[in-house]
């Protein structure tokens, strides 16, 4: 337990009280045994009668007072140091050399990124909680919030973006957190937030980046990596791409590689290579058509970006309800960009950590599945690798969902990489299901105090509350004012 001192306040409410004056009420400071406080002593029922009084009665006016000073008492600072004794002047003093400039080392500031994000449920004095990301006692970044509709999860995410995002611009020394956010209902797409976190949406149209083009480093993707990629996101998200498909998909991706140097082709050449090998139309030609027809990426050479340059330095807002009701080619365009962010991240270098107590990380990006579930049920191995290789790059992963099954839909356990938790009210959920997503030793209690949780109230856990407590977050709506 966290215990913090002040100066002690105590309150004796006795009936028919008496100072030894005479008087039914004391304000000011006792003593006993070296032991000093503030305090309140009175009758009771003239305490009764001061609340059920309109008027300002001496007895509520020495209270004020009391609690005021308290307060004036906690905020001031301590004692000064004794002065150190002067020392003797130089019998000689030559012309003083000009002091050299103070050497500065870019570096994290202070303690990184650390945010409030609520206080503790039945505290004493509303006790803060905290979310420490660039402490490296906290294994891993990634972030799991979970609940039910209406109980505040989005105004929870769209808090820790517009936090990590303003702090990390002034602790961090070179650019702010990325974010690439995956908007499933249009709740990240508002101008007053797009502001605020300088954010830009990616509307499902005529996106300047080519899914095939690979990242320029030692890590790069050959051109049959690439291929087997993207056949590997279509024969898990569309029914009926069969093995005879799925080799000739890929025997076209390989090809135009082969016959343009290497060049990466782009999605409109895939289909028209893949239209004239096969002989009828079939699933495959169908999903081509449906990205290439409507034109979700650019096939303009001249205005595609490496995916890195869109990313940099921004939070990069995916449209995904601009696709209506095309739940397959929402998840299919989550699962490429998954491809073009976990290579980015591999380019983009292990920062060093900083300091021993506490050891700092470099905050680099955060990517955010909103609706979760919609992509976890198909078990994307660079998912799973982006939760598990994160922390050395200073990258993390916030799933939000539901319900906590859906974080084992598949035959992944993702609950499993999170390491800090923000859980609220959910219809049922039980002491081995929380121990099975990486939440094991809980009350008893626990299971059923999640269930009769208010909206903004939520379980937390994290790097200083190992253990879990509950707590009432702070929405977007309150920290901002909108």
């Amino acid at each position: 337990m966290k215990v913090r001192v002040g100066k002690p306040l105590l309150t004796y409410l006795q009936h028919g009280a008496r100072t030894n004056d005479g008087e039914d009420f004391y304000v000011g400071e006792v003593e006993a045994d070296g032991f000093t406080a503030e305090a309140l002593i009175a009758d009771t029922a003239l305490v009764f009668d001061s609340i059920e009084s309109d008027e300002n009665t001496d007895l509520a006016a020495g209270w004020c007072a009391l609690v005021d000073a308290i307060g004036k008492d906690a905020n001031e600072p301590g004692p000064p140091e004794a002065e150190p004794e002067p020392e003797p002047e130089p019998e000689a003093d030559p012309e003083p050399e000009a002091d050299p400039e103070p050497k500065t080392e870019p570096g994290i500031a202070g303690e990184g990124v650390r945010l409030g994000v609520g206080s503790l449920l039945g505290s004493i004095g509303r006790s803060t909680v905290d979310f420490w990301p660039s402490n490296t006692n906290l294994n891993q970044m990634n972030v799991g919030i979970v609940g039910d509709l209406g109980t505040g999860k989005t105004e929870l995410v769209k808090a820790l973006i517009a936090q990590i995002r303003s702090q990390a611009a002034k602790v961090q020394p070179t650019k702010s957190t990325s974010m690439l956010i995956f908007d499933y209902k249009g709740d990240f797409q508002r101008d007053e937030f797009l502001q605020r976190v300088g954010g830009v949406v990616l509307r499902p149209h005529a996106i300047p980046v080519n899914v095939f083009m690979p990242v320029t480093s030692d890590h790069s993707r050959l051109p049959y990596q690439q291929a087997a990629a993207f056949v590997d996101v279509l024969k898990k998200i569309y029914r009926g791409v069969g093995p005879v498909q799925a080799s000739l998909l890929n025997e076209s991706i390989r090809e135009l590689y082969e016959q343009n140097g290497n060049r990466p082709p782009t999605l409109a050449e895939v289909r028209t290579q893949y239209i004239e090998k096969s002989a009828n139309p079939d699933s495959v030609s169908s999903i081509l058509d449906s990205f290439v027809l409507s034109h979700i990426f650019s096939d303009d050479r001249t205005t595609l970006k490496p995916f890195g340059e869109l990313l940099d330095g921004n939070v990069l807002v995916v449209a995904l309800d601009h696709l209506g009701q095309d739940q397959s080619a929402k998840n299919a365009l989550v699962a490429l960009f998954l491809n073009l962010y976990y290579d980015n991240m591999l380019r983009s270098g292990k920062p060093p950590f900083q300091g021993t107590d506490p050891q700092l990380r470099y905050l680099k990006s955060f990517l955010l599945v909103d609706e979760a579930v919609n992509i976890m049920r198909y078990d994307f191995p660079v998912l799973m690798d982006l939760m598990l290789q994160g922390r050395q790059f200073g990258y993390g992963v916030m799933l939000a969902s539901q319900y906590l099954s859906h974080f084992r839909e598949g035959r992944e356990n993702y609950g499993q990489p999170l390491r800090t938790w923000f859980i609220h009210k959910v219809p049922s959920v039980t002491g081995r299901e929380l121990a099975n997503l990486g939440l094991p030793d809980l009350s008893h209690d626990v299971p059923r105090r999640i269930t009769e949780l208010r909206q903004h109230e939520v379980f937390f856990k994290s790097f200083g509350f190992d253990e879990g407590r509950f707590v009432r977050v702070v929405p977007y709506y309150e920290l901002y004012g909108n």
